[in-house]
């Protein structure tokens, strides 16, 4: 009786040290404000966001490829990291710091960089002359 426990304490000891663990992915980055890394079949991605300004932490379900701007994050620096979960294991990605900027913001260009036409968009410019509007 005794030995009968005792091989099958063995046995389940043998397929639990044999069952693969759950690992974060390796290629978790943020490009061009996208999220990517290689998805994990059946696992939840959940990416952890912290407002470096203001500390506020959000939680939001991700996949691979997801535009960081679709969050609701707003703007400022942030710090990021994936938990993914699947059958009660989880495992946690490095942290990644990334920036989101407005883009409706007005930058001024001066000296050097008006000399580079991939930093000044030239969206038209208005002149009032005698109440007359022109165009250029």
């Amino acid at each position: 009786m005794l030995f009968v426990l005792m091989l099958s304490l063995f046995i389940y000891g043998c397929s639990e040290a044999t069952k693969e663990r759950l690992t974060a992915p390796t290629d978790f980055a943020v490009v061009d404000n996208v999220i990517n890394f290689t998805e994990i079949e059946g696992a939840k991605h959940k990416a952890v966001i912290t407002n470096k300004e203001t500390n506020k932490v959000y939680n939001r379900v991700v996949s691979d490829g997801t535009s960081v701007e679709t969050l609701s994050l707003g703007i400022g620096v942030f710090e990021i990291y994936l938990e993914i979960t699947l059958n009660n294991e989880t495992a946690v990605t490095e942290v990644i710091t990334f920036v989101i900027e407005d883009t409706n913001a007005v930058q001024q260009v001066n000296g050097e960089e008006m000399m580079y036409s991939e930093y000044v968009k030239l969206i038209g410019r208005t002149y009032i002359k005698d109440e007359t509007i022109v165009m250029i």
